[in-house]
């Protein structure tokens, strides 16, 4: 409840999360709106109280400082948020450090719960619905089209765990949505696909397709 954040007070007081919306200035560029998350993180032990979201950061504790409530805003057109020639990929982001006893350098979608990934299926049920994202090899080259990317997030830790700086790295791997609904193939580099793919299908057709080129190779 926002009535027991207990912020400002005449500026004797610290700030829940939300107060960065009252308090933070518009950007008109990325890369000043990346420099001014960077500033809010690095400082949060300054401006945040850690009442919303209730957090207890521990550098010792890598999980811990998953709870925080970053910062971006950035003006864009209604029209170009609107255009899907611009949407080259949906992006699967995992939660930072999602695997346990790692600092995130090797996690997967294989550590996130299965409910979590109920819900990633009914969301990207709905964007398949929408028309946001079209399953299939063939709508690879489409945009909007089939293409997915996961992104994880490691820690760079400090001496001494001194500071932690989050590091995001893209990639991609196979899954299968829990219900079979969805699959995301990841095709790696190689002579015959010099730029790979990593997409998402429809299960089944998926298993079809593989299934009967299986069945062509033998005949």
């Amino acid at each position: 409840m926002k009535k027991d954040d207990g912020w400002f007070a005449g500026g004797s007081k610290k700030a829940p999360s939300h107060g960065l919306d009252q308090a933070a200035c518009w950007v008109n560029n990325p890369r000043d709106m990346m420099n001014l998350q960077n500033a809010l993180y690095w400082n949060r032990l300054l401006w945040s109280n850690q009442k919303a979201p209730q957090s207890s950061w521990d550098n010792k504790n890598i999980q811990s400082l998953r709870t925080y409530w970053g910062w971006n805003e950035v003006p864009l057109a209604m029209d170009a948020a609107r255009n899907l020639q611009y949407r080259s990929a949906v992006v699967i982001k995992l939660p930072a450090a999602i695997c346990p006893y790692s600092n995130g350098g090797v996690d997967t979608i294989a550590c996130l719960p299965y409910g979590h990934q109920e819900n990633l299926e009914g969301d990207l049920t709905l964007w398949v619905n929408a028309k946001i994202l079209i399953p299939g090899w063939d709508n690879v080259a489409y945009r909007p089209g089939s293409y997915i990317v996961f992104a994880r997030e490691w820690a760079d830790i400090g001496p001494n765990y001194k500071y932690v700086n989050w590091q995001r790295w893209f990639y991609c791997e196979n899954w299968v949505s829990p219900n079979r609904k969805f699959q995301i193939k990841y095709l790696p580099k190689d002579k015959t696909n010099p730029y790979g793919a990593c997409y998402i299908d429809h299960y089944y057709s998926a298993v079809a397709s593989t299934a009967q080129a299986r069945q062509e190779v033998v005949v």
